[in-house]
């Protein structure tokens, strides 16, 4: 993972929905701060088998040597560093976290059945490759 200051997303690769949101963050990341791993992949097995985190179906956000976050929190803190057209899911961060994830998890649950679920983790966007990790 390059630069120093970047983040790493943990999303379902299987997930129609995920790969949507995974596009729209490579398209308005203009500092070039997200890089990618599938949550089935040997990247995140590692990383959440080293903070001794059970298997999860919620996107991960970490940066590297400061900290790491799930579900809604980690969506905005994605949303305040996109800034832009993203800014405003930012906003919903000061609601009670308890609140948010209620409604984060009322979509996790449903989205595979809305949206559709690939067979396989499908590759990368062209020109996007160096920005996924295994």
């Amino acid at each position: 993972m390059s630069p120093e200051n970047s983040y790493l997303i943990f999303f379902d690769g299987h997930c129609v929905l995920c790969h949507f949101w995974v596009r729209q963050v490579l398209k308005y990341d203009r500092k070039k701060i997200f890089y990618f791993a599938d949550l089935e992949g040997p990247t995140a097995k590692r990383f959440l088998e080293d903070r001794n985190l059970s298997s999860t179906d919620s996107i991960v956000l970490w940066k590297k040597g400061e900290a790491y976050w799930l579900r809604s929190e980690a969506v905005f803190r994605i949303a305040k560093e996109l800034n832009g057209v993203f800014y405003w899911l930012a906003l919903f961060r000061f609601l009670p976290t308890f609140l948010t994830d209620a409604v984060y998890l009322l979509i996790a649950r449903q989205r595979k059945r809305w949206f559709g679920s690939f067979a396989a983790c499908p590759p990368p966007p062209i020109g996007f490759m160096e920005r996924f990790l295994s």
